[in-house]
């Protein structure tokens, strides 16, 4: 089984997560020290003088430079929850604005045959604070009624993202076969 690892710079540090692991290494004293961060991380960020540690159990977890757990931000607690809607998160980032979360949002439609099948309702960009607390949402697309019944984010893939002044600008892209692939570039206004 492959092992995936993620690394982020602090002001004066290197930080690496393994596993279940962050580890610091101070580049002045070439000093390393970890802690257990209780989850498998799935990416780590920085933004300001935190460290953001994106969790398997759709969890952000916020560490000052020095370890210590500042807070943990629960998707749950942040993303509106409607009932008969599913929410699959597709990236954490951040910019000069936030943290950002790229989500899915789909349903669950009756089929003419009788059949439930999961449809796309949008695809959300949402910007939280350095508080962890929702700022904005806007979204980046819209599901169509028409459209085929596998959702977009099981075909495309997000490989790219930018926030620049006032828009944000997503890239993503659909294998077609061998070498082959479709892209598909998103501009979203900023408020």
């Amino acid at each position: 089984k492959s092992m995936e690892g993620f690394v982020t710079r602090g002001s004066d540090n290197l930080y690496y997560a393994f596993q279940e692991q962050l580890f610091l290494w101070d580049l002045t004293t070439e000093n390393l020290i970890s802690t257990s961060t209780n989850t498998d991380v799935k990416n780590l960020l920085s933004i300001d003088d935190k460290i953001i540690l994106v969790g398997s159990a759709n969890e952000l977890k916020i560490y000052n430079e020095d370890l210590t757990l500042d807070r943990t931000i629960w998707f749950s607690d942040v993303i509106p929850a409607a009932i008969d809607k599913k929410y699959t998160l597709l990236k954490v980032f951040t910019s000069k604005k936030g943290i950002h979360i790229v989500v899915g949002i789909s349903e669950a439609i009756k089929k003419s045959d009788g059949r439930f099948v999961e449809q796309m309702l949008t695809l959300d960009l949402l910007t939280l604070n350095s508080e962890g607390i929702l700022g904005s949402s806007m979204v980046v697309l819209e599901g169509n009624k028409d459209q085929n019944e596998d959702l977009f984010w099981n075909q495309f893939e997000l490989i790219s993202q930018n926030i620049n002044n006032n828009a944000a600008y997503f890239m993503f892209r659909k294998r077609l076969f061998d070498a082959k692939y479709e892209y598909l570039v998103k501009k979203t206004v900023i408020n």
